[in-house]
């Protein structure tokens, strides 16, 4: 059997996104891997498991490892072939994937599922103005919008201040940085890789907007290897949303179950790009 290693982000809605996207493949004859990250456990209501709350020195480079070792032990277990194992990352997970793929040129393929182009400042800045439009006129006055602006700041201010040592939203200085740096330099990452690499977008999703992925295409002008799609429907955690204006949105109009759109493009990918 092919293998494929998941990387995803801790966000709401990321548990349904990767049990679904498991099942599927696994139904499809691939042996998936999922974890939790380092930094989702009981401390912060993300997992049930034993992992401790992540000190200072926490950095994405430490996501990036823990990524290489799933695909490390992936390669220990008969029921792999170790030279057809494929990493996908969701959000910040797919930012990864041109470095893992980089670096381990034995990998067969990556899937990046709404991947930012834009380095998380930017990203950040943007959702906080998309949520002061969607609120709308009280925007000055909601405290969602100022909490989010706030974080958008602040992270930006660890850019423009190199010293700065301030934590941000809890977390270090140090993480963001890292994960600044990850973003920065992805894009260039991706035309060092020689493995075919899907990237895949939503058209409803607000935390990483369609327009993301006129960026990569830009990026991935000459890239034979490297494959973009797009769905029209879906969200940021790859369900479908058939109602695109946010005021209008009511429960029917949320998909529960990730949109079989998703799984059923990785696998077409993933079965094209097995070793012969």
């Amino acid at each position: 059997h092919h293998a494929i290693r998941d990387l995803d982000s801790s966000l709401v809605g990321s548990e349904m996104c990767i049990r679904d996207r498991a099942r599927t493949l696994a139904e499809a004859g691939w042996v998936v891997l999922t974890y939790d990250k380092r930094s989702c456990g009981t401390f912060n209501g993300c997992g049930e498991n034993a992992y401790p709350l992540p000190d200072d020195s926490l950095t994405t480079d430490a996501f990036a490892a823990d990524a290489q070792a799933g695909v490390d032990f992936l390669r220990t277990r008969e029921e792999v072939d170790p030279d057809g194992v494929a990493v996908a990352g969701h959000s910040q997970g797919s930012t990864f994937v041109p470095f893992l793929l980089r670096d381990d040129p034995r990998l067969q393929a990556g899937v990046m599922l709404a991947a930012p182009f834009d380095s998380v400042d930017q990203v950040l800045a943007d959702q906080a103005a998309f949520l002061a439009e969607i609120v709308g006129p009280g925007a000055a006055d909601d405290p969602s919008v100022a909490a989010a602006a706030a974080v958008a700041d602040q992270v930006a201010g660890l850019r423009a201040d190199p010293t700065a040592t301030t934590p941000v939203a809890g977390t270090s200085a140090a993480f963001w940085r890292s994960w600044m740096d990850a973003g920065d330099e992805a894009p260039g990452v991706l035309g060092e890789v020689s493995q075919p690499v899907l990237l895949l977008f939503g058209g409803n999703d607000w935390n990483v907007p369609i327009d993301q992925a006129g960026r990569w295409r830009d990026t991935a002008q000459g890239l034979d290897q490297v494959q973009l799609a797009a769905v029209e429907c879906i969200t940021h955690v790859l369900n479908c949303l058939t109602e695109p204006e946010p005021k209008k949105i009511t429960a029917a109009d949320i998909g529960r179950t990730v949109d079989p759109t998703v799984p059923a493009s990785m696998i077409e990918f993933l079965t094209e790009s097995q070793p012969s």
